[in-house]
């Protein structure tokens, strides 16, 4: 049981080493965020999943090259792409994917206007940032 403590309080130090945001959250908090990942087959040190501070807990943010990574896994992938379409307004960004056993691709839209946020990384690369998330959403 001390053994299962220590391994406990040290994945908790690294979470914090990890993401320094995380300081001022419950260790309870983030000991629940580590059993999810855990749960789910992430790592957080790999960086296959993000610990973002939400009030007094921690929300995971599964990273978008973990889901095209899973998609590859699964063998069913055919191919993917994602373009910026449209201007103003209706600037979005539209995923299709191609799976080996469907006879259509799928396609996800997503538009900049509902999925933005007032943070640095947007306002620094917002096409980068609205792929991430139509590429999430999508796969």
């Amino acid at each position: 049981m001390g053994n299962d403590l220590a391994i406990r309080d040290k994945e908790i130090k690294l979470i914090k080493i990890l993401y320094p945001h995380l300081n001022k959250i419950a260790d309870l908090e983030i000991q629940k965020g580590i059993a999810l990942a855990k749960y789910l087959g992430l790592d957080p040190l790999k960086k296959e999943v993000h610990f973002v501070p939400y009030g007094q807990s921690v929300q995971l943010i599964v990273s978008y090259t973990e889901y095209i990574k899973r998609a590859e896994r699964s063998g069913k992938l055919d191919g993917w792409q994602v373009r910026i379409e449209g201007e103003g307004e209706n600037l979005r960004a539209v995923v299709t994917i191609y799976r080996k056993d469907w006879s259509k691709p799928f396609e996800w839209t997503v538009f900049l206007k509902e999925v933005v946020k007032n943070t640095p990384v947007w306002e620094q690369m917002p096409l980068f940032m609205l792929r991430k998330v139509a590429i999430s959403q999508a796969f």
